[in-house]
Order: C-alpha cells, then structure tokens, then sequence
C-alpha cells in the first residue's frame, strides 16, 4: 500500500513556516546564537544575585528564550523537506529539552508559592535557573556541525560511549535529586552535595555527605534506588535490556562489545544472555527483599519514619526498607535508610545473612552465576555437566579465599578494637560480615572510626581488590589479582608462562592486567594526594576514603561529611573513575587488536 502524500506535504509546509518565522526572529537579531547564549546566561546571573527574591519577570523572561532556542534548533538549514533529521539529534534534543522543561516547570512553582515559603527555595531555585540555561546553550550548539561530527567520532568508540553515559546520567540524577519534590529541606539544597550523591548511586560506592533517610523524600530516595540500580546493571546492559525487550535488534558494534563484557558465546545468544540478566537480578532482588521483610519485621522500629529516635528508624515502612536494601545489597551499593545503618543489626542473623548473599552473589558477576545455574540444571536432570570455566573457578576460589584471609585478618587485630563490645559469637560473625562487604558493598556493622591503623590498612588491601568482573562492584577485580599473583609466581619460579589451575594464561591478559593494576595505583595516589593538599584530617583516613572511593565500597571513617568542596570533588572523580576505568580499559582493549606490519629489534632494560 502507498503511503499518503499528505503526511510529506504536511511537513514541508510545517518546515517552511518555521524557516519563515526564524527568518524574520533572525532579522531582528533574536535568535541568533550569540543573543540566545547571552539572554541565557544574563537570566542565569540575575537569578544568582536575586534567589533569595524569586523572580518571575527572569523567569517569563528565561522562558521565552528557551523557547527561541528550541526554534533555532530545529531550524533546517537546508530547502524545506528535503533534509532528514537523525536519530541522535532527534534522541539528543529530546534529552534536553525534557530536562530543560522540567527545570523550567520547577521554577515556575517556586515563583508562585507564597512569599514567606519563596525563600526557603533559594538553593533549588539556583539549580533550576543553572539548569535551563545549560539547557538552552545545548539546544543552541544542537545545530552546530562541529559539535555533531565530535559526537558522532566520540561513539564510535564504545569505550567513550560507555564513560560518557555514566557521566550524562550522573547529572541527570544530581538534577533530579534537586528538586524540591526529592529534598525534606529545599533551603539545604546544594548541587554539589546532589553530584556527590548521583555519582555513588550510579558508582555504587554508597559514600554519603548526609543522611539518605534524613534529606530525602520518599520520591529521592527512589530517585537513589533507581540511579543505584542502573549503575549495578551498567548503562550499556540496561539501554541493550530495553532494545531487546522491544522486540528490536542491537547494532552489530554494540553486539561485539557486549559479547565481550557478558561473556556471552556468540552475538546470537546475546539477546538469552540479556534475558537471563533481567532475570536473575529481578529474582533475587525480589527473593532478597521478601526475606529481609520477614526478618525486619522481628525489629518493630524499622518501620519508625525519620522522627524516629531509635537507631534503626527512618525507613517508614517495613516493605520499603525491605526493597532498598536488597537493591542496594545486591548492586553493591551500601546505602542505607536506618540512622545507624546495620549496625544496629550486629546481632540480627538473619538480616545479615540474607545481605551478605545479595552481596556474594552481585558482587561474582552475571557470567558466573549463568554458568553455575546452567551446571546445577544439568545435574538436577542427572545429565554430565560441563567442564566450569577457568574464569568461575578462578572468581568462586579467589572469593572464598579473600573472603576467610580477610575475616582471619580482621579478628587478629581488631579483637580488642572496634569488636570489643561484642560476645565472642557476635565477633566471628561481625568479622565474616565485614570481609564480604569490605571488597565490593560498603555496609558495615560496627564503626569503622574506631578501626585500628592495621584494621584500616587491611581494609584497604582487599577494597582495592575488589569483586568479580561482569559484577556490580567495584576495585580491580579478583580476576586481575589472580593472573597477577600467577605471574609473579611463574617469575619467582622461572616458569615460561603464568598458569591458573591446569591452564596457561594469555600474554594478553598478563598485559591487560598489568595495565588496570598500574593505571589504578596511579589514579589512587593522585587521590590521596589531593586529599591530603586538601583537608586535614588524619592521613590513613583520607587514603582509606580515597580507596574506598575507588573501589567503590562506600565505607568512611567519618569523613565523609565534612569534605570540602575541592575534597568531594576529588571523590567523584575517583568514584566515576574507579566504576568506569576498569571497564573502559576491557573496553578499549576488546574492540583495537592493532598488528604491528614490522618487528622492533630487541634491546636489554636492567630490572630490580
């Protein structure tokens, strides 16, 4: 059947009055790009001097230069009709506008609210003003060919695309987690402390500069849950759940990649491998949380709203309390809506069981956990399973070893420090509890201020080794201190090659791991660096903060809170840095295999 011409026609004339009335806005000298960006930031800077007095003539005023910005933006620079818009720059001006209009909308509420409640919103009103101003450049530079062709060679590399979507929906989040209707006090509404906030949701670190349940509505508080979701699944595993769950088909780019960081066989059981991480992640998740319903509820106080005085209070419900710490458990996250967070539940069984699950089994990768499921099926149906990889060997192992070195270690020296106030039962387990949230989660269920120097150095060691690749934590992998304890050891014994249990290790990934190992000791001691130019404090607690950050753990000796701004930002960078560069590297690595077409000659460099 032949289309109707009536749809083409329809939006050629459309095209042709928007040029008509862009020509003639032009003429006047109001739409050009210069006046847009000026008007903008002339608004955005009165909004600045008088946010304590919300205004609405700057804000009719913001208004209309918005919407001049979104005209020049779809502007055709070409005849009438004739030129197709892309998909990215459709998908790229949807994205901003949306954000730009919701700020937009968020002002506008605020300007007409009562004079006496107008100024407890000065801090939001700031961040709405910024935000639409943002919004309108963006449009603006939405037509420039420059700014296209940059974006375009920026996706070709998958690795980039991957940094950059962590980096966009972390603003995104920190927007969202400003406005008033996510904030319990809009008067302490900084943007830094909301960045600060979205970066650890979406890292799952779990570090926090306030309270969750204290500054956060019931819709921040979701806001959080859904950030920390979307980064324990990963921002090009979730965009491809969506591509698959409507029935279209993923770009062979994206394919390649994504065989690659699901170890998936073959880009034709992308799409099962895809369906069994939704799956899992909703089954245990809901599992998790049906389980921790039943153990809150033996705690009445968990279900006190934030008013509550007991230590275990500020959930409000026990349901919710429930589903946010089994997302937060399960994606490695650590947050936590209690006033005292676990620590509280240092005797609760139960409750620290069921955590400590979600955690072990978030935190040794969707891979792993397919394998073993699909090896337990066979067995179940008594058929002869297959051969487990050298991969799920390697990551159960190392788990379980670091998992007992580390609770050893930590008994040894903080058994008469931080568990001194616990019966000898309560010790063990609060040691076991600690060596499988050290590495990857971030909850914890006693003080970590009052860890020893030893027990905060212990700490360090294994948060910088962190969970398992393809999982939601953090640090460089126990898979890259494996293949670098295999080399040493093929060093030390003057062994031809590295091996792990009965196989031999690629030079390959020797390299690859060499290469995280360096680049994560480079990006730690700059940190710590930075944080020691930059607060005072006690030396190991900021190199514990900036570890933790980089794994993204989320476990602080206090300090957290009162970082300045240059030291919270220096967290997030570590953070972003910490949850992307690892990945990035993979990335990078698994899409160049560059072939030199001439060998170097060989020389000699003294080592030791």
């Amino acid at each position: 059947m032949e289309p109707s011409p009536l749809i083409p026609k329809l939006e050629s004339i459309a095209a042709a009055s928007l040029d008509q009335s862009t020509k003639r806005l032009a003429a006047l000298g109001l739409i050009s790009r210069s006046s847009l960006a000026f008007g903008l930031v002339l608004a955005m800077g009165l909004d600045q001097l008088l946010a304590d007095v919300p205004s609405w003539p700057i804000t009719g005023f913001q208004t209309a230069v918005l919407m001049l910005s979104l005209v020049s933006a779809l502007r055709s620079d070409g005849a009438p009709g004739r030129r197709r818009v892309s998909t990215a720059r459709v998908a790229y001006l949807s994205v901003v506008l949306t954000v730009s209009l919701m700020a937009l909308i968020q002002k506008w509420w605020i300007v007409l609210q009562a004079d006496l409640s107008r100024s407890s919103y000065a801090g939001s009103y700031r961040v709405m003003g910024a935000s639409i101003t943002l919004g309108g450049i963006a449009l603006v530079l939405g037509r420039s060919k420059r700014l296209v062709q940059f974006f375009a060679a920026f996706a070709e590399q998958p690795a980039r695309q991957t940094a950059l979507s962590f980096l966009a929906v972390t603003i995104f989040g920190a927007f969202l987690l400003t406005l008033p209707i996510c904030v319990r006090d809009p008067s302490h509404v900084l943007f830094l402390d909301a960045l600060f906030m979205a970066t650890s949701a979406v890292c799952v670190t779990g570090l926090a500069v306030h309270g969750i349940a204290t500054e956060y509505t019931i819709w921040g508080q979701a806001v959080l849950l859904g950030l920390v979701q979307v980064g324990g699944l990963g921002i090009m595993v979730l965009s491809a759940s969506l591509v698959v769950l409507t029935g279209r088909k993923l770009r062979a780019r994206s394919s390649v990649v994504l065989v690659e960081v699901l170890d998936a066989d073959s880009t034709a059981s992308l799409r099962g491998t895809i369906r069994r991480i939704l799956g899992f992640t909703l089954c245990i998740e809901l599992l998790g949380a049906a389980l921790l319903y039943v153990f809150f509820a033996e705690h009445p106080e968990v279900a006190l709203g934030v008013a509550g005085p007991h230590t275990m209070a500020g959930s409000g419900s026990l349901g919710w309390a429930a589903v946010f710490h089994a997302v937060s458990a399960f994606c490695n996250a650590g947050f936590s809506l209690m006033h005292g967070g676990l620590e509280p539940f240092v005797g609760s069984y139960g409750v620290c069981t069921v955590i400590m699950a979600l955690i072990v089994l978030g935190g040794i990768g969707f891979p792993v956990m397919s394998e073993l499921l699909s090896w337990l099926v066979k067995r179940a149906r008594k058929q002869r399973p297959h051969r487990v990889s050298l991969h799920t060997r390697v990551v159960l192992l190392m788990s379980l070893a670091l998992i007992v070195s580390v609770a050893l270690a930590l008994l040894a020296v903080e058994w008469n420090a931080s568990f001194a106030g616990l019966p000898w039962p309560q010790r063990i387990f609060a040691a076991v509890f600690q060596s499988v949230t050290l590495r990857t989660a971030g909850f914890s269920t006693v003080d970590i201020r009052q860890f020893s120097d030893a027990g905060l150095m212990i700490a360090m060691m294994f948060m910088f080794v962190g969970a398992s690749p393809g999982g939601t934590g953090g640090g460089v992998k126990v898979t890259t201190f494996a293949v670098l304890f295999a080399t040493l050891r093929a060093e030390l014994r003057n062994e031809p090659e590295p091996h792990l249990l009965d196989r031999r290790i690629p030079a390959g990934t020797v390299r690859r791991a060499i290469s995280v190992a360096f680049v994560a000791v480079v990006v730690v001691t700059f940190s710590v660096l930075g944080l020691l130019l930059s607060e005072r404090a006690q030396a190991m607690h900021l190199a514990f903060e900036a570890v933790s950050a980089f794994g993204t753990v989320g476990l602080s000796a206090g300090l957290t809170p009162s970082l300045s701004a240059t030291g919270k930002m220096i967290i997030i960078v570590t953070m972003l840095i910490g949850r992307v560069g690892p990945l990035t590297v993979a990335l990078a690595t698994a899409e160049r295999n560059h072939r030199a077409n001439h060998l170097r000659p060989h020389e000699r460099v003294l080592i030791g």
